[in-house]
């Protein structure tokens, strides 16, 4: 994250924070996390089919753990809504890690792309094929593929999963 400035980030699915908390050890400027942390009866946004007490709890445990640190801005809603509170080329990083359907991937990599600044990354996890438990089938290798052949733009593949791209 220091060595190539990622001073401005963001992680949209938060979860219990665990990658968050990674991705913020070098106190970047601004670090925003996006997460609805709600049972909202879509399986795709709640693919672990958490209850709703233990989403209120993962999202209660990780707002105290942020609580000493300024540079934190959680946002508990869509992401698809939250996008809208920054400007394009705001973020030097922007991470995906949500609704890992097809349709849920592609709008997120579509709504934060721009917000990404040029030089900058837009990177996710979870491109594999899959299907949870639940029943949910994963649609970020198409989503990012599509994305990418759409738009004439390279990405790259790295270990356990993850995806990336570099905006021009």
């Amino acid at each position: 994250m220091e060595k190539y400035c990622c001073d401005y980030i963001c992680e949209i699915g938060v979860r219990t924070g665990r990658n968050f908390k990674k991705m913020i050890k070098h106190n970047p400027t601004v670090a925003v996390a996006i997460d609805l942390w709600r049972d909202d009866g879509v399986m795709a946004r709640n693919d672990l089919a958490y209850s709703q007490e233990v989403l209120d709890g993962q999202y209660e445990d990780f707002k105290s753990e942020m609580k000493d640190k300024a540079f934190v801005q959680i946002y508990r809603e869509y992401s698809f809504d939250a996008v809208q509170r920054f400007e394009d080329n705001y973020f030097d990083l922007v991470y995906i890690d949500a609704d890992h359907t097809y349709a849920g991937a592609m709008l997120d990599i579509i709504d934060w792309y721009p917000k990404v600044r040029r030089g900058g990354f837009l990177l996710g996890d979870d491109y594999r094929g899959k299907m949870t438990k639940t029943g949910v089938r994963f649609g970020v290798v198409e989503a990012v593929n599509k994305f990418a052949r759409d738009n004439n733009l390279s990405f790259f593949v790295f270990p356990r999963c993850k995806w990336g791209m570099i905006k021009v």
